[in-house]
């Protein structure tokens, strides 16, 4: 069994206030300088909890009540989605409002003003190398920047809300799988990719996308033995073509013509027999069971790692762990 990376720590605050004032400091300490108003004089009560793991960023916000900020550019890559009350945004360019089921991204080139009544509301901020990543291993740039709030279509706000709902249920429920090295990579990489595909940005207007290019069979030979000699590391599309000295999208078409898979997706094979060998090596002591090494290897959803692992093997992956604890 290989050594484990250590565990991502989980930062957790907990905030919870009735003063409209401090509820502005917080904002303005999280996110963005801003000027608070309130609408009327009724009851007010805020509660913000917030998780943080290596740069990702999942914050629940619950207002009961009414308020208005004016507010300057965001200065990270934000975007939230409604589950209860009415929100609205508005900036020099457009206006955007809703209630339960509205998906959005926070601008930032340009102030805006927003407005809620009664929110249940998530925020998720995302690395913004781990975009610019994304962007690059896609379109084969990393200039990018969303230019609206809304997403393109009702499907892909859905598909951005199915992606974000996941991330917050891992966040939040003890323990996470998010602090798993492995995991963590991979969930990031997922919501970059649907945000880019999900919110108007620079990159759905590319007027020249370059090939692919070419990969020499030494090349391949490279992406194939740093990811069998690191799978057990988090890691990228980029960095497995930057081991090889070859572009990210070049090496996906090597492996879809040589291996008839992408490079994450034979990444994912030699992870799973990894967790292979790591369920028929399982000491009798009880220290492993199935989710824990599912987790190690970077599979999050055991279901998935079962139906997974049934393909493979032909056989549930608890029929393979020498003992399973109770």
């Amino acid at each position: 069994m290989p050594a484990r990376s250590g565990l991502l720590p989980v930062e957790h605050l907990d905030f919870t206030t009735s003063d409209p004032e401090a509820a502005q400091a917080k904002f303005d300490e999280l996110y963005l300088r801003n000027r608070l108003h309130r609408p009327d004089t009724g009851s007010f009560s805020m509660r913000l909890r917030r998780y943080v793991v290596g740069g990702l960023c999942m914050d629940q916000l619950r207002l009961r009540g009414s308020l208005s900020l004016d507010g300057d550019p965001f200065r990270d890559l934000v975007f939230g989605f409604l589950r209860g009350g009415r929100w609205s945004g508005a900036t020099r360019r457009e206006e955007l409002r809703g209630r339960a089921g509205l998906a959005f991204a926070h601008p930032m080139q340009d102030a805006a003003v927003y407005t809620g009544l009664d929110l249940d509301c998530c925020a998720l901020t995302l690395p913004a190398d781990a975009v610019r990543r994304a962007a690059a291993e896609q379109f084969g740039h990393d200039r990018v920047r969303f230019v609206a709030m809304a997403p393109i279509s009702s499907d892909m706000r859905d598909c951005w809300r199915a992606a974000a709902e996941f991330a917050h249920q891992q966040l939040r429920t003890p323990p996470s799988t998010l602090r798993e090295p492995l995991v963590h990579t991979q969930v990031v990489h997922l919501l970059a990719a649907v945000a880019l595909a999900a919110f108007p940005n620079t990159t759905m207007t590319a007027d020249y996308l370059r090939g692919p290019g070419w990969v020499a069979p030494a090349g391949l030979r490279r992406a194939v033995a740093f990811i069998d000699a690191h799978a057990d590391q988090p890691l990228t599309l980029s960095g497995i073509a930057a081991a090889a000295r070859v572009g990210p999208r070049a090496l996906q078409y090597a492996f879809r013509r040589h291996h008839n898979t992408t490079p994450m997706g034979y990444l994912r094979r030699v992870r799973l027999d990894r967790a292979h060998q790591d369920l028929l090596a399982a000491v009798r002591t009880g220290a492993d069971s199935v989710a824990e090494i599912a987790r190690r290897w970077g599979f999050a959803n055991p279901a998935r790692f079962a139906a997974l692992y049934r393909e493979s093997y032909g056989r549930p992956p608890h029929g393979d762990l020498v003992h399973e604890p109770l």
